[in-house]
């Protein structure tokens, strides 16, 4: 069990998961994607086929998500845009404009390299030209790993305490919603815009490409205009992990640690207007592609979100994933030398379940279900 260390306790530990999560009890999990509901409940009628297959017993409830207006996530961000660049494929959305490079790692000259496609498909070269083969490499080759885990959001939560944190800090709402996440909430990053003059509702600003392509050193090493402990920052600290200097090609470092990352709000949308009372009816599921969950998933969520010593931030944990405990607060750097702080909540997202998952590739898979590897 793999809870304590990624921050799974309090509200979060397995005891308050939902059934048939994270127990074991689970052997396989089907994922179904339809562009219209109407196309989900005809494929949602797989699982009345599987309820007749001799021997199999369904475990736990489905979990259905829903895209919401603009690609957000419950708490208003957009999301989905920002994902790994791979050698070998080719990504509509970076040939059409150049705001969507910036996905691999930086290198020399503000230029950026794609990954390995070995830190993600299993059977080919990785970032140090090793190929995985272990346990099998007919059972891996083309596979990978995948964590999965449902996420719930308090939404009237989150707006109390931007309201709080804007009433303590004197910043605008909407500046302390991008510094605790470290872009503004219609994708915007602060490294390329720490300033916004319009008046618009970030919340519902489309944006069909926010920008990639930015760093963090060496002008925003002390985190001014991206706090060090911003979500995105720590989550993906691009060429800023370098220890004061001490690593030079840092954006190497990590690259290895990407993850491909998804999330599917599920849930209604937060009516201010209706109950209120945040009962858990929303939230994401999150699920990531990688090759090694304790050296890529594992690293992001436990050392980097849960612990701030890679960052020089003590014991200040992640505003929205860093679970229970730590100093409960977040540090916002000003240029005067006195930095501002933000209360940190562990009820703001509570996991509510997990699993780990291996994906076999089709060959694989065909010969699972021939008894190949029985």
């Amino acid at each position: 069990m793999r809870a304590a260390a990624l921050g799974d306790i309090g509200p979060s530990r397995p005891k308050h998961w939902e059934e048939g999560l994270g127990t074991g009890e689970g052997s396989l999990m089907v994922t179904l994607n339809a562009q219209k509901p109407q196309d989900l409940d005809h494929a949602m009628a797989l699982r009345d086929d599987l309820e007749r297959v001799p021997g199999l017993r369904l475990v736990g409830k489905p979990h259905v998500g829903q895209m919401l207006k603009h690609n957000r996530e419950h708490f208003g961000y957009a999301d989905g845009f920002a994902q790994p660049d791979i050698e070998g494929v080719d990504r509509r959305s970076r040939r059409r404009t150049a705001a969507a490079r910036g996905g691999g790692k930086p290198v020399a000259d503000s230029r950026w390299e794609p990954l390995k496609i070995g830190e993600f498909v299993l059977g080919y070269p990785d970032e140090d030209a090793w190929v995985e083969k272990l346990p099998d490499p007919h059972l891996i080759r083309n596979g990978t790993y995948v964590v999965y885990r449902k996420l719930e959001q308090n939404v009237p939560r989150f707006r109390e305490l931007l309201a709080e944190a804007s009433g303590q800090t004197g910043l605008p709402e909407e500046l302390v919603a991008a510094k605790v996440m470290g872009r503004w909430r219609d994708g915007t990053p602060l490294a390329t815009q720490p300033l916004r003059t319009d008046s618009r509702d970030l919340t519902q600003a489309a944006n069909e490409q926010p920008a990639n392509d930015f760093r963090y050193l060496p002008d925003d090493r002390d985190g001014h205009v991206c706090p060090v402990g911003a979500h995105i920052r720590r989550a993906n600290p691009r060429d800023a992990l370098d220890f004061g200097g001490a690593l030079r090609d840092s954006g190497r470092l990590t690259a290895r640690h990407r993850i491909i990352r998804r999330g599917m709000p599920y849930g209604d949308p937060y009516d201010p207007d209706g109950d209120g009372d945040g009962d858990g009816g929303r939230g994401l599921l999150f699920i990531c592609y990688n090759a090694d969950i304790v050296r890529q998933f594992e690293t992001v969520q436990a050392n980097w979100c849960n612990d701030g010593d890679s960052f020089g931030l003590g014991d200040d944990r992640d505003y929205f994933v860093g679970g229970v405990g730590g100093s409960g607060r977040m540090t916002i750097p000003t240029r005067d030398g006195r930095p501002k702080f933000v209360e940190v909540r562990p009820d703001l997202v509570v996991t509510r379940g997990s699993e780990y998952l291996f994906a076999p590739g089709r060959r694989a898979l065909h010969a699972l279900a021939d008894g190949v590897f029985g």
